[in-house]
C-alpha cells in the first residue's frame, strides 16, 4: 500500500479497480455521495452521460460504475468501480468527487480515499483528507492517462460553492432553480438525503430545491429531483487541461531504443495529453521517422485553492464578467475590431489553393438544472485555473522555495500583460546536448535556463511539469522536470545522456510531434486539439538535418504547436550582442591551413549571424500558420528574467490568434 499526499501521483495497473471513499459516521455527520466525471483533453465532460452517480450508476461504455454505499460498524463507504481497459479513447481522465449532504466536509471525520483491486481485498493507494473545512463538494483524486498506461493523482480540491461549483468547472452548465408554485411561506426543512427513482437521470443529493410539478392548490409543493436539460445553443466551455503524455527515450533513424531515465533520481512526471490525435488516417512518414511511444511516470499536483495575491491580476473573490451579447446583425468581433465572418485580425485569410478550410467545433456544453452557483464574492467561486495557480504558489511558499516562486511571479507578470494569466498549454523544453554545449552545462547556465523555463511551465501547464527532449547525434525523450525535481536536475541528466557529436534538430522534432499528436510525417490538413503545445528549443549551433527540419516545421504548422527557437552564441542578432560598426578582424596568427581558415570563418560569422538557419525557419514560407519565432543571446545570464520571459512571449500570443482562427484550437 502506498500512502499519498496531496498532489502526489502513482502508477496503477490498467485493470479493474475500485475508488472507495470512507468516513466515520455519527450524530450530525453529513452524508457523502460519491460521483465520477469522465473528461476529455479539455478537462470537460463531453455530455451529461459522462456524469456517473447513484441515480445514473453506469456509464454507457461500462468503464465506470457507481457501486453504492456500505456500512461496517462506525465506518461508511461509497465506491466507484473503474475498468481502465474499457475507457473510451476520447476520455483522458476520470475524476472522483463527492458532495456532502447536510453539512460540510469539515464535519466529516476519518475522510479517506482508497484505490483497491477488483476484489476489494488489496489496498493499492491511500489518500487521507484532513484539509477539508467549509467545502460541500470535493475532488478527491483522478485516474489519468500517461501514454499507454494509467496513473492516479491525489487532488484534494474542495468547493465551498458545492457540487454546482464543481460541476461548472468540469463543463456542466448550471441553471438556476425553476420557480416554485406560490404557497404560504414556511420555514425551509432541514436537508435530508433523498434517492430519486432510478429510471431518471438526476444529479446527487445536496443540489438544493429540485424542480416540481404543479400540485393541488391546497397541498404543499412536492419536491422532485433536478432534471438534466440540454442547451444546444450555449457556447462551449474550454478549461483545465489535459496535458502531454511522456514517451520512452527513442532515438533517431536507426531505431535504437534507450531505457530512459530509470537510473536517475525521480524526475517528476507529467499528466495526460488528449487521447485523440490527428485528423484522418495514417499519413506517409518522412524518411527515418515514426517512433513507438509509451508512458513515463510523472509527478504532478492539483491542490486546493490558495488565496489570491496582489499584483498578479488575481483579485480576491473576483470572477470574470459575462460578455455582453452583440446586437442582432452586428459583425463578428475579434479583439474589439469588427471583422468579416471567419477571419480574425491575425488570420492570414484563405490558405494557398487546395488547402482545407478550418475545422468546425462543437457549440454546446452539457446542461443540468441545478441551483445557481455561489455569487462571485463567495469562497470557491474563482476559476479552476486560478485555484491551480494559487495552489502552485502556496506549495512553493510552504516548501520555502522562494527562488522558484519569484520566477513564477515574474513569468506571471509577462503573461498578464498579454492576457494569458489563465492560459493553459502543454510545455516542452528541447535541449542541445552536442559537445559544443559543454561549457554552458558545466557553468550552470543550462540549469539556470531550465529553471526559468520551468517557471513558465508551472503557470501554463496544469500538471506542474515540463516535458524534456534532447538532440545530439539523434533525438531523445528525457522524461520531465518539475517543481520537486529541478534541483541538480541537469547533472543527473548528463549522467544518463552524455554530450554527443551531432546536432539533429529534426530527430527531436519528430519525437515531440509523436508524443503530442501521435504522428511525425507530412500533413496537409489541420489537426484540432483543445490545448496548444509550447516548445522552447535551445541550441548553440547549426543543425546537421536542414531539409528534414524544414519539413518538420512546415508539417507541424497544421498542428497546434509553437516552436520558440533560442540560439546561444555569437551572433549579430543576439539581444545582448556588443554594438559594432564593422565585423571584427580575423585573429592574427594561425592564418594558414585548415585551422586558420576555420578561425576566419568563425570570426566572419559574428557580423553575419551564426544562426542563419534558425532565422530562415522563423520566416519559412508555405506554412499553414506562422508557428515559429527566434531570438538569440550571447550568454543567457546577460538577460534578466523579465527580459527572457518577454522574449519567450514575443510571437506566441499572435500565433494563438492564428491557431484559433484557422481551426487548430477552439475559440477563446
Amino acid at each position: 500500500m502506498t500512502a499519498m499526499s496531496k498532489g502526489a501521483n502513482a502508477p496503477v495497473p490498467t485493470a479493474d479497480l475500485r475508488a472507495e471513499i470512507s468516513w466515520a459516521t455519527g450524530a450530525g455527520v453529513p452524508d457523502v455521495d460519491v460521483s465520477a466525471l469522465l473528461v476529455d483533453g479539455s478537462g470537460k465532460v463531453r455530455s451529461d452521460a459522462d456524469f456517473v452517480f447513484y441515480n445514473q450508476p453506469v456509464h454507457a461504455s461500462g468503464a465506470v460504475r457507481h457501486e453504492g454505499k456500505r456500512a461496517a460498524g462506525p465506518t461508511a463507504t461509497d465506491t466507484v468501480r473503474v475498468v481502465l481497459g474499457a475507457v473510451e479513447p476520447g476520455v483522458d481522465r476520470i475524476v472522483v468527487g463527492a458532495s456532502a449532504d447536510g453539512g460540510t466536509f469539515g464535519q466529516v471525520p476519518g475522510l479517506a480515499l482508497r484505490v483497491l483491486d477488483a476484489g476489494g481485498a488489496t489496498e493499492l493507494l491511500r489518500f487521507d483528507i484532513d484539509s477539508a473545512r467549509t467545502e460541500t463538494a470535493f475532488v478527491f483524486g483522478e485516474f489519468y492517462r500517461r501514454g499507454a498506461d494509467w496513473k492516479f493523482r491525489a487532488v484534494g480540491q474542495g468547493y465551498a460553492s458545492g457540487l454546482a461549483g464543481l460541476a461548472t468547472d468540469y463543463g456542466i452548465a448550471i441553471d438556476a432553480d425553476p420557480a416554485a408554485p406560490v404557497a404560504a411561506p414556511a420555514p425551509a426543512p432541514a436537508a435530508t438525503p433523498m434517492r430519486p427513482q432510478p429510471a431518471q437521470s438526476v444529479p446527487p443529493a445536496g443540489f438544493g430545491p429540485p424542480p416540481v410539478s404543479a400540485p393541488p392548490a391546497a397541498a404543499p409543493a412536492a419536491a422532485g429531483p433536478p432534471v438534466y436539460t440540454p442547451a444546444p445553443t450555449a457556447d462551449p466551455g474550454y478549461g483545465a487541461p489535459g496535458t502531454a503524455p511522456a514517451a520512452p527515450a527513442i532515438f533517431g533513424g536507426g531505431g535504437h531504443v534507450q531505457p530512459g531515465l530509470a537510473g536517475l533520481p525521480p524526475i517528476e512526471p507529467a499528466p495526460p495529453a488528449p487521447a485523440v490525435f490527428g485528423a484522418g488516417g495514417q499519413q506517409a512518414p518522412l524518411p527515418g521517422q515514426g517512433y513507438p511511444q509509451a508512458g513515463y511516470p510523472q509527478q504532478g499536483y492539483g491542490e486546493q485553492g490558495y488565496g489570491p495575491q496582489a499584483g498578479y491580476g488575481y483579485a480576491p473573490g473576483a470572477a470574470p464578467a459575462a460578455p455582453a451579447a452583440p446586437p442582432a446583425g452586428a459583425p463578428a468581433v475579434f479583439g474589439g475590431a469588427p471583422v468579416q465572418p471567419g477571419y480574425g485580425p491575425a488570420d492570414p485569410g484563405p490558405g494557398p489553393q487546395g488547402q482545407p478550410p478550418p475545422p468546425s467545433w462543437p457549440s454546446a456544453p452539457t446542461r443540468i438544472d441545478l441551483p445557481a452557483p455561489a455569487p462571485a464574492s463567495a469562497p470557491g467561486s474563482v476559476s479552476l485555473k486560478k485555484q491551480q495557480l494559487f495552489s502552485m504558489e502556496k506549495d512553493l511558499a510552504d516548501r520555502g522555495d522562494r527562488a522558484l516562486l519569484d520566477l513564477t511571479k515574474k513569468a506571471g507578470v509577462s503573461l498578464e500583460k498579454r492576457g494569458l494569466g489563465e492560459h493553459t498549454a502543454r510545455v516542452a523544453l528541447c535541449l542541445d546536448i552536442s559537445g559544443s554545449m559543454h561549457g554552458l552545462y558545466r557553468s550552470g547556465k543550462v540549469q539556470a535556463l531550465v529553471e526559468r523555463v520551468l517557471a513558465l511551465g508551472l503557470r501554463f501547464d496544469d500538471n506542474g511539469e515540463v516535458d524534456v527532449f534532447l538532440f545530439g547525434n539523434q533525438g531523445h525523450v528525457a522524461g520531465s522536470v518539475g517543481a520537486r525535481s529541478y534541483a541538480g536536475w541537469v547533472g543527473q541528466l548528463l549522467r544518463q545522456y552524455p554530450l554527443e557529436g551531432g546536432t539533429d534538430y529534426a530527430g527531436a522534432m519528430r519525437l515531440i510531434r509523436e508524443q503530442y499528436f501521435g504522428h511525425s510525417g507530412p500533413r496537409n490538413a489541420p489537426v484540432q486539439d483543445r490545448q496548444p503545445v509550447y516548445v522552447m528549443f535551445v541550441t548553440d549551433g547549426h543543425t546537421t538535418s536542414e531539409q528534414l527540419t524544414r519539413a518538420q516545421v512546415a508539417a507541424s504548422s497544421y498542428e497546434p504547436i509553437f516552436w520558440q527557437f533560442m540560439g546561444i552564441g555569437r551572433s549579430s542578432r543576439s539581444v545582448d550582442a556588443p554594438q559594432q560598426s564593422a565585423p571584427p578582424s580575423p585573429p592574427q596568427g594561425g592564418g594558414r591551413g585548415l585551422f586558420g581558415g576555420l578561425s576566419r570563418a568563425l570570426a566572419g560569422g559574428w557580423g553575419d549571424g551564426t544562426f542563419r538557419f534558425l532565422e530562415e525557419l522563423d520566416d519559412l514560407p508555405g506554412r499553414y500558420v506562422d508557428n515559429a519565432d527566434f531570438f538569440a543571446v550571447q550568454d543567457p545570464q546577460n538577460v534578466s528574467d523579465e527580459q527572457l520571459f518577454e522574449l519567450m512571449m514575443n510571437e506566441y500570443p499572435s500565433w494563438l490568434q492564428q491557431a484559433r482562427s484557422r481551426g487548430l484550437l477552439p475559440p477563446a
